[in-house]
């Protein structure tokens, strides 16, 4: 452990006189940046020894058991994320000229990712511009939504 503090005073002495002796410009930086680097090595060699040579920097940077996700935040994410993807999809909709539909997106987690299950659509009120008067509206709608929320068009139901 002496030898240790030896060596970072050695080196942190040495950057300074360095940088006294050495002229201002790009040679001083690089300079100063190769010692810092060489300080920054000398200070990070004793952590071996303390853990007894069982280092290792994956042990640093892992998740273990003691990680917990906040389960009703992931949650409230998620239902805002949902939200959001209604509205999105009511306003597709309405672009097409298809109004007064209600949209619901049913979702679950998959650890912390959000996915899709069902997405419900409620065409009791529909109004369809005349352009769309002939055609199956169910299979429009499925169409949209299925391409705008990256699902099949089998996750989409509709009810009246």
């Amino acid at each position: 452990m002496r030898d240790w503090i030896i060596n970072v005073a050695a080196i942190i002495i040495l950057t300074v006189v360095a940088g006294m002796i050495l002229p201002e410009g790009k040679t001083n930086k690089l300079i100063k940046s190769i010692f810092s680097v060489i300080c920054l090595f000398v200070l990070i060699m004793p952590i071996q020894y303390i853990s007894n040579g069982n280092f290792s920097v994956a042990d640093v940077f892992s998740i273990n058991d003691e990680v917990e996700l906040d389960n009703d935040f992931l949650y409230y994410t998620f239902s805002k994320q949902a939200a959001s993807l209604e509205e999105d999809c009511k306003e597709l909709l309405e672009e097409q000229g298809i109004t007064e539909v209600e949209v619901q997106i049913i979702f679950y987690t998959d650890k912390i990712a959000f996915v899709i299950e069902k997405v419900y659509i409620n065409i009791e009120n529909i109004v369809i511009l005349e352009n769309y008067q002939h055609i199956n509206i169910n299979v429009e709608i499925s169409n949209l939504l299925a391409d705008s929320l990256n699902i099949e068009t089998e996750q989409i139901v509709f009810y009246e």
